[in-house]
């Protein structure tokens, strides 16, 4: 399988992104703390600041901390899809602006690619997406692919068809509440 684009999100950006979009709400199954800010159980309204707290709270493990990355980057870009913030010209600006300083493209992605996924992506409501995560698991101590599940995931996004991938494997999903 080729991968024609990467884009890799700087998460000492977010602030921008999650300032320019008005906050995000994410929710935690139990209430924590890190660097000092507490979040209760349920549903949290994050800022620029906390939005960075919460993705990288210090007691949590990788995977959980890439757990919570992933459903951040989810909320994020349901908020953009469900507000329809990229179809307003001026929410559009703020909001790509904020995008492409937290982006680092390969040479083969240009920020008007960006400009133009998000703009398709504007059409698109928060629930059209389908969120997973590569399916690993534990080989001494390090998290490792789990062969034949991210294959069957590598040949889905090929096929275009991750959310067939999903219902077959519902632990893949990316959890909407995250430790």
């Amino acid at each position: 399988m080729d991968i024609n684009y990467l884009a890799m999100v700087d998460f000492n950006h977010v602030t921008s992104i999650v300032n320019a979009i008005c906050g995000v709400d994410v929710t935690i199954p139990k209430a924590t703390s890190s660097f000092g800010h507490t979040f209760r159980a349920g549903v949290n309204h994050l800022t620029g600041l906390t939005a960075i707290y919460y993705a990288r709270e210090p007691s949590l493990d990788d995977q959980n901390r890439m757990l919570r990355q992933a459903n951040f980057v989810r909320a994020v870009l349901v908020k953009i899809a469900d507000d329809h913030l990229v179809t307003n010209p001026v929410t559009m600006v703020r909001v790509l602006n904020s995008i492409t300083s937290a982006l680092t493209l390969d040479s083969n992605m240009s920020n008007s690619d960006v400009e133009s996924l998000a703009k398709n992506f504007g059409h698109l409501g928060g629930s059209a997406g389908t969120f997973v995560v590569t399916p690993t698991h534990m080989v001494n101590g390090l998290q490792v692919l789990a062969t034949p599940e991210a294959s069957q995931l590598w040949t889905a996004i090929e096929q275009d068809s991750i959310a067939a991938f999903a219902q077959q494997h519902p632990e893949a999903l990316t959890p909407t509440s995250v430790p």
